[in-house]
């Protein structure tokens, strides 16, 4: 079995601001897309994608209630994508938190195919707006950490 072809158990669980998640949203997005044009193809990038959803969101959830081992950076990359892809965003790090966790059920329900496709669309453009604001955290990131031109040190 190659890399890419790994099935969700002999893969590692991904961290809220891991490297892989602009490409695994992306893929789910692609995904979600076969399914409402109903070609039956994988699933697999909205299973894990899902699982790290629902999982990120439990961990985070005990973070929030004592409040002192919030991650603000991930909190801000869920406001961000909450803002982008939802009319209505929540605003506290509890809804936040409790709105990835419901994404992440809504994720393994359409990998099921439990969905209809107005949710569907709504999922795909939350993991569009996830793999943009994780992708861009990291590229500026990798921008800060870019020494300075010589004539600007």
């Amino acid at each position: 079995m190659t890399e890419g072809t790994a099935t969700l158990e002999q893969t590692q669980t991904l961290r809220p601001l891991d490297t892989r998640i602009p490409v695994l949203a992306t893929r789910a997005a692609v995904q979600l897309d076969n399914l409402i044009l109903q070609k039956n193809k994988s699933v697999e990038a909205i299973r894990r994608l899902g699982a790290s959803l629902r999982e990120t969101a439990a961990a985070t959830a005990s973070a929030v209630s004592k409040k002192a081992l919030i991650d603000p950076v991930a909190i801000r990359i869920l406001r961000v994508v909450s803002e982008h892809a939802l009319k209505t965003a929540p605003t506290t790090a509890a809804d936040l938190v409790q709105q990835a966790k419901e994404n992440g059920e809504k994720l393994l329900a359409a990998a099921d195919g439990r969905v209809g496709a107005d949710d569907l669309k709504l999922l795909r453009a939350y993991c569009l707006a996830l793999s943009r604001a994780v992708a861009s955290f990291h590229q500026l990131r990798q921008d800060s950490l870019k020494p300075l031109h010589r004539l600007r040190r």
